[in-house]
C-alpha cells in the first residue's frame, strides 16, 4: 500500500504565500537603499579628501585639516547652478518640471505595455498587477525624492556625473525609438517593428501566458513605469530642486500625481485604447522619442558647462 501523499497548499495560498514574500523582499531593497542613503557616515568625507589628508606634510596642525570644508563633488557642483541659470536667464524652473517628469515617469509609455502584460489576464488579476506596480513605483520614488541628494552626496558622485549619466541612456533609448520605425533593416535590428523601447513594438510582441504578480517588479515597475534615465532625473532634481527655486515637497506632489496618473492609465487602458488608437499613440511615441533625444543631448551639455565652470573656479 503506498504512503499518504504529503499534505500541499492549495494554489490560491501559494500564491499569496509567494506575494507576501515578494512584497516583503521590495520593502526589504527599499529599507536597504534609505539606509544606503543616510547610513554613512559623513565623517568618513570623500575619497579625494582622505588621499588629502593622507599626504599633508606632517607639520600642519591637526586643527587645521579638520577644519578644512568637506563639501562633497556634488555640493560643490550644485553651487554653480544659480551662476548657469543666471547666464541663461532662467527664473523660477519649477514648472519645468512638469513635463520633463511626465515624460519621464509618467502614463503614456505605460498603456501599450501594460495592455501587451495583462492581455490573458483575468480582470482581477489586472486590477492587482495595476495596484502593486502603481504602490511599488510611488514608494521607490519617494524615497529616491526624500533620499536622492544624501545618495549623492554620501556617494560622493559629482552633479556633472549623474546629468551625463542620463543624457547618455535617454540619447540611446531615444535613438531605439526613433529608428525602429524606418522599416525591416533598422539599425537597431531586422524586426518588423524594430525591436526598439517604441510604443508599437511593445504591442507586437507576444503577451505572457500565465500573467501573475511575479510581472510586478521586472518588467512593469523596472524599466516601463520607472526607466532607467527616469530615476536618474529623478534623484537629480531632489537634489537640485533648491537650487531651482522649489521645495522638496513641491517634486514629491508632482511625482504623486503621475504615479496616480500612471495607475488610472492602467486600470482603463483598454477604455483608452478604444478611443486612442494604437496607431496614434506610435505617432505620439515617435513625437516624443525626439523631445527625449533632445532633452538627453541637453543633459550631456549641461554635463559639459558645470563641468567647464567647476574648471573655471579651479583656475581662478
Amino acid at each position: 500500500m503506498r504512503p499518504a501523499a504529503p499534505h500541499q497548499r492549495p494554489p490560491a495560498e501559494r500564491l499569496e504565500a509567494a506575494a507576501c514574500l515578494g512584497w516583503l523582499g521590495r520593502l526589504l531593497a527599499l529599507a536597504l537603499l534609505a539606509v544606503l542613503a543616510v547610513g554613512i557616515p559623513a565623517s568618513l568625507g570623500s575619497p579625494a579628501q582622505a588621499a588629502t589628508a593622507a599626504v599633508a606634510p606632517t607639520g600642519v596642525p591637526t586643527t587645521t585639516l579638520t577644519e578644512l570644508p568637506s563639501a562633497s563633488a556634488f555640493e560643490a557642483q550644485a553651487k554653480l547652478i544659480p551662476k548657469l541659470r543666471q547666464f541663461y536667464g532662467g527664473s523660477g524652473a519649477v514648472r519645468g518640471l512638469v513635463p520633463i517628469l511626465i515624460l519621464m515617469v509618467g502614463p503614456i509609455k505605460v498603456i501599450p505595455a501594460f495592455l501587451r502584460l495583462t492581455a490573458r489576464a483575468s480582470e482581477p488579476m489586472r486590477r492587482r498587477i495595476a495596484w502593486n506596480g502603481f504602490l511599488l513605483s510611488t514608494a521607490t520614488v519617494l524615497v529616491l525624492a526624500l533620499f536622492g541628494y544624501r545618495l549623492l552626496v554620501n556617494f560622493n558622485i559629482p552633479l556633472t556625473a549623474i546629468l551625463a549619466s542620463a543624457g547618455l541612456v535617454m540619447v540611446l533609448v531615444a535613438l531605439r525609438l526613433v529608428m525602429a520605425e524606418y522599416g525591416n533593416d533598422g539599425v537597431f535590428g531586422d524586426h518588423p517593428h524594430g525591436h526598439g523601447d517604441g510604443l508599437e513594438s511593445s504591442l507586437a510582441l507576444p503577451p505572457p501566458e500565465n500573467p501573475g504578480l511575479d510581472l510586478v517588479v521586472q518588467p512593469l515597475v523596472f524599466p516601463i513605469i520607472l526607466t532607467p534615465y527616469g530615476l536618474a532625473v529623478v534623484i537629480t532634481l531632489a537634489a537640485l530642486v533648491r537650487e531651482l527655486e522649489g521645495s522638496p515637497a513641491t517634486l514629491i506632489a508632482i511625482l504623486l500625481v503621475i504615479m496616480v496618473l500612471n495607475l488610472l492609465a492602467m486600470l482603463f487602458a483598454r477604455p483608452i485604447l478604444a478611443v486612442i488608437r494604437p496607431r496614434v499613440l506610435q505617432m505620439l511615441g515617435l513625437i516624443l522619442g525626439i523631445i527625449q533625444l533632445a532633452l538627453g543631448i541637453g543633459l550631456l551639455f549641461t554635463a559639459l558647462e558645470v563641468q567647464a565652470l567647476a574648471i573655471q573656479e579651479l583656475l581662478r
